[in-house]
């Protein structure tokens, strides 16, 4: 019979057993895991075990401090041990945080971080098992204490904008410093379902709340921007392809499950379609700027700067029940340039860009989002000749069509007088004027080429409009030279001259 002792050991060892299946991990995301085998470098082993809503973000926090005597040893150790519990307070266990301090910026400023583009953060970072890397500098400017930091994004491959900071108190720097990592941290989530209504995704790391309510990924009301990831075979990244002028709204936040509307430039929104070996990432979309300096030129030639543009900026589109008189109208200045101001209570703007009556351009955008964006609308360079040419020819009809009524009325009252050699010599004047198949060969002279040229540059919305240009002329050369009132004329001289 079993001792007493043998049956307390029992005991403890189940209670061991139950304990350890409570702190395993949950079973792995099949397609994570085969990504972690094959060996891809956006997916470690270590975070592939978990589903993509139960996988910590691993952060990198890199910092460079100015070599100044006032930045010795002690100051970077209670910098790093208060940007480290900072971090634990506002994200708990949505991060993973490692804290290093590197030397390998000359000089330490926000302006070197700024120039490090995509390619050399990926060379420098993708190497390593970071999901995020937060590049974080330490100087003094003109008395102050400057903070400034960049994130880089492993799933997208892309570093955000610089965003600095000052303080005059030495004791505040640590949490200058976390302020900006909390405001430049850019959280993805991965798309589930697509249909017309929207889009549902997952949140990384969603199912940890954090301690820190502000810090929650996403709230209703939020944007993301949105790219594609094509994976080859293995589930190695292949290619990126981000989705411009396109944006999701949070509409609903359950846990790690967002349900978002989409808000797009285009008509057919372009996050549809169920792919194989294709990932839709959406990443929050948070404004950092005052404004943003929007850089416009025409598609197909971009050296050559659209100046003098008007752009409406808008909370909402205008329909035929609300022409939105609410709007900022900017124009642009010579560089082609125009500063938007940021709105941070609604982010979401919708821009026209006019040239005289004609809408190059609707596109949403959210001003503060980078300090300087650029968009190419239609070069409009086609339909201004074209305007300009029916405008000349418009001048043309205008003249024929005056002189022409002032021909038969002098040949009426010629008639009237019965002097008939001067009622001749009218007419004959009438018939010598350009007719409607004239003008219409005119039209056509002017219409085909731009045409062409437009449908060559595939731009079908200013081929339209050209040709809408000319049938409307055509339409109005039609309706005043029309060959039947010359008929009824020759018939009305001819009665007058029987009468006689």
């Amino acid at each position: 019979m079993p001792s007493v002792g043998a049956f307390v050991w029992l005991i403890l060892a189940a209670a061991m057993w139950s304990r350890g299946d409570d702190e395993r991990p949950a079973p792995a995301d099949p397609a994570s895991a085969q990504s972690a085998e094959a060996g891809d470098p956006d997916a470690e082993p270590a975070a592939a075990e978990l589903p993509f809503e139960q996988r910590p973000y691993r952060v990198l926090v890199s910092f460079a401090v100015e070599n100044r005597p006032e930045f010795g040893n002690a100051f970077a150790a209670s910098l790093q041990e208060t940007v480290e519990a900072r971090l634990q307070v506002r994200f708990g266990q949505m991060w993973d945080v490692s804290i290093e301090q590197t030397r390998g910026w000359a000089p330490v400023a926000s302006d070197v971080l700024s120039r490090r583009t995509d390619d050399e953060l990926n060379a420098a970072y993708l190497p390593t098992d970071a999901d995020k890397v937060f590049l974080t500098g330490i100087a003094r400017r003109d008395g102050a204490y400057l903070a400034f930091a960049r994130e880089w994004d492993r799933n997208s491959r892309s570093a955000g904008p610089t965003l600095s900071r000052t303080t005059y108190d030495r004791r505040l720097v640590g949490d200058l410093a976390a302020d900006l990592i909390h405001d430049l941290f850019r959280p993805i989530a991965l798309a589930t379902s697509v249909d017309d209504a929207g889009v549902d995704l997952l949140i990384r790391a969603g199912e940890y709340l954090t301690p820190d309510p502000d810090s929650q990924p996403f709230r209703e009301g939020d944007y993301l921007t949105t790219y594609f990831r094509y994976l080859n075979r293995q589930r190695e990244l292949r290619q990126l392809q981000h989705v411009p002028w396109t944006f999701l709204r949070v509409e609903a936040v359950d846990r790690a499950r967002l349900r978002c509307s989409v808000v797009s430039t285009f008509r057919r929104s372009p996050l549809g379609g169920a792919r194989r070996r294709v990932e839709l990432i959406g990443m929050r979309a948070r404004p950092l700027f005052d404004h943003t300096a929007l850089h416009m030129a025409p598609r197909g030639a971009t050296n050559i700067p659209m100046a003098g543009y008007r752009v409406d900026v808008m909370d909402r589109m205008p329909t035929a029940e609300d022409a939105v008189e609410d709007r900022l109208s900017l124009t642009s200045d010579r560089r082609g340039v125009v500063r938007i101001p940021s709105f941070p209570d609604q982010p979401l703007r919708h821009l026209l860009v006019h040239s005289g009556k004609s809408v190059l351009a609707r596109v949403p955008m959210i001003p503060g989002l980078e300090p300087e964006m650029t968009l190419n609308p239609p070069s409009d360079r086609a339909r201004l000749r074209v305007e300009g040419a029916l405008a000349m020819l418009e001048g043309d009809l205008i003249d024929t069509v005056a002189r022409r009524a002032v021909l038969m009325a002098r040949a009426r009252r010629s008639a009237d007088a019965g002097n008939w050699d001067e009622v001749n010599t009218f007419i004959a004047q009438i018939k010598a004027l350009p007719d409607f198949n004239r003008f219409e060969d005119l039209i056509t002279a002017i219409r085909t080429p731009a045409v062409e040229t437009s449908r060559r540059l595939g731009d079908r919305v200013a081929a339209m409009r050209i040709n809408r240009m000319c049938d409307d002329l055509q339409q109005v050369a039609e309706e005043h030279l029309d060959s039947q009132k010359i008929r009824d004329f020759e018939q009305e001289i001819a009665a007058l001259r029987s009468a006689q």
